[in-house]
């Protein structure tokens, strides 16, 4: 007992300490290193949106420029002819001159006939592409001629230099009269951004045509397949990037946008070790600080914990006895006192609960209904004059009922008393109302046998007498006495017309109120005295009769017989 209680206080020092102390710093240390590496992912996410934002307008910008541009030479008819006669004037050298200088991005260009013989350009340099060799093997041409008329775009990526290259047929679709081949450079376009990213730019079959990483990128120069139109932080090489991918140019062009972001978690390595050590230290430290402060009123704190435990499980007899002087001795008295209150209390309850269910019993077995007497005698006097035997018979069933009623030796009677007495009941209701009363009482043997609290049945057959008749003033009244589930079930029911369902509310809501603020008794009483004598289980109901027309009022009671000692 005193580990248990020693043990739970000293528990209760260590959490205040680590919930108000050492949770706090440690929720404040973790905090700022997320924060730090949230900030270090945003700022990255960032400056990468930016890049790529500004490589989609830049690339939009540079398509559309071009493309309009070779759609305007292939149609113009001076440009085809000076193809055809492999002389290009002064004039159109000087308009290209001054297109690419004035274009988004730098670009060289080139004239070829329809053999793709070179013819001129920008520069005296033939370009790789325009080889022999190239002109078999370039995807430029290859798109040139599986797209007849339209701008072919494609990248070089020869071993001197990264190009992207615009090109288009001059003069008709089918038989072109010559080509021109725009050429922007990787260098070039690149140094329009503010500062060093990682950017590749793909064609829409992923192979690339501009690059300053080789790190997505598979031996045939596409991206590899894992990394194709990939968004966010992922893993790639051992490598932890952030990757945004947009396209351009009516998504001809995908452009990858990403930053190394595996520094980030060797800071998160570093950091979390070091977070732990401290916070390991820190509890140890806090741990003892709290077993140092249970200790110095640990043996005050076991004794007041053994003496609740007593008064739990026990009785409120054992005082606490506390001599240190302090709060804690005060509590000791207080405690002292508390007991004392509570066992008077408990006593003066106990007695006064006890007096009060004998008198609210007392009281609702004595209720009678006058109108009954007044009516029966109204009756025998009556019949003394026109028929003596019946008045003899009324005399003696109501003899039975007053010498039943008022006998107070008894609170409790056998079922089969109570039957016998609701027959005298039916007996003299029967004289009165002759034909127009039909009544049946049913009771199991077993039933019959239970004890049930005296005068329990006759409210219940009085009413269905007074308020069960039918529309013809005719009333049939059903006692049925039986056991089901354990329980002791009496059924009175009635074959007159059916209670409105507001009424039937109605009772039910009176039957489970504290007090009868109502004229109407009987049902009430009944309900009552169950409820004081075998508690919230048991009562009375009441609804409409299932199997015929009429009402049935049920009371269940627990089964008690004279074994049970409850007579």
């Amino acid at each position: 007992m005193r580990s248990k209680s020693q043990h739970s206080f000293r528990q209760s020092i260590q959490n205040a300490i680590f919930y108000n102390a050492l949770l706090p710093m440690l929720i404040l240390t973790v905090s700022g290193i997320v924060l730090t590496m949230v900030m270090l992912y945003s700022s990255t996410m960032v400056r990468v949106k930016k890049y790529s934002n500004e490589a989609v307008e830049l690339t939009n910008n540079l398509y559309t420029c071009y493309t309009e541009k070779l759609n305007q030479l292939s149609r113009r008819e001076d440009f085809r002819q000076e193809l055809s006669d492999r002389h290009i004037s002064a004039a159109l050298y000087q308009e290209l001159y001054d297109f690419v200088n004035d274009a988004p991005v730098k670009a060289a260009f080139y004239l070829t006939d329809e053999n793709f013989e070179f013819l001129g350009g920008s520069t005296t340099y033939c370009p790789s592409y325009l080889t022999e060799e190239g002109i078999q093997t370039g995807l430029i041409w290859r798109r040139i001629r599986s797209n007849h008329g339209e701008v072919a775009i494609a990248g070089d990526n020869s071993k001197e230099k990264k190009s992207l290259l615009f090109a288009v047929g001059v003069g008709e679709a089918e038989n072109p009269s010559g080509y021109v081949v725009f050429e922007v450079q990787w260098q070039a376009f690149y140094q329009k951004f503010s500062g060093t990213i990682n950017l590749v730019m793909t064609d829409e079959y992923h192979y690339c045509f501009w690059n300053n990483s080789m790190l997505l990128l598979d031996s045939y120069h596409r991206i590899e397949k894992k990394m194709r139109l990939r968004q966010g932080i992922t893993e790639h090489s051992g490598q932890q990037l952030f990757v945004i991918c947009q396209s351009a140019f009516h998504e001809k062009v995908l452009i990858y946008t990403y930053a190394d972001t595996t520094g980030y978690l060797s800071i998160y390595r570093i950091l979390i070790p070091i977070l732990v050590l401290i916070f390991v230290g820190m509890l140890v430290l806090l741990s003892a600080a709290a077993h140092r402060v249970a200790d110095r009123i640990g043996e005050t704190v076991d004794r007041i914990a053994r003496t609740m435990e007593h008064t739990e499980y026990e009785t409120l007899d054992e005082p606490l006895c506390i001599n240190t002087g302090d709060e804690l001795e005060k509590i000791a008295d207080a405690y002292n006192r508390m007991c004392r209150d509570i066992h008077h209390l408990i006593d003066d309850n106990a007695e006064r609960a006890k007096r009060q269910a004998v008198s609210e019993i007392r009281q609702l077995e004595a209720q009678f209904n006058p109108h009954f007497l007044f009516n029966t005698l109204e009756t025998i006097r009556v019949f003394i004059k026109t028929d003596p035997d019946k008045a003899r018979e009324a005399i003696v069933a109501l003899s039975g009922i007053l010498r039943y009623s008022i006998d107070n030796t008894m609170t409790s009677v056998r079922l089969q008393e109570e039957i016998s007495y609701a027959e005298c009941y039916l007996q003299i209701q029967k004289t009165r109302l002759q034909d127009r009363l039909e009544y049946k009482l049913s009771v199991e043997p077993e039933a019959g046998e239970c004890i049930v609290p005296k005068l329990i049945l006759q409210p219940l057959v009085e009413n269905a007498v007074l308020y069960g008749k039918s529309s013809d003033g005719s009333c049939t009244v059903n006692v049925e006495c039986q056991i089901i589930d354990g329980k002791l079930w009496l059924e009175v029911c009635d074959l007159g017309d059916p209670l409105a369902d507001e009424r039937i509310t109605a009772i039910r809501k009176l039957l489970e109120q504290p007090y009868n603020i109502t004229s109407h008794i009987g049902l009430y009483n009944v309900h009552k005295r169950i409820r004081l004598a075998y508690g919230e289980a048991y009562g009375v109901t009441c609804g409409r009769s299932t199997s015929v027309d009429g009402n049935t009022f049920t009371v269940i009671l627990p089964v008690k017989t004279e074994e049970d000692g409850n007579v």
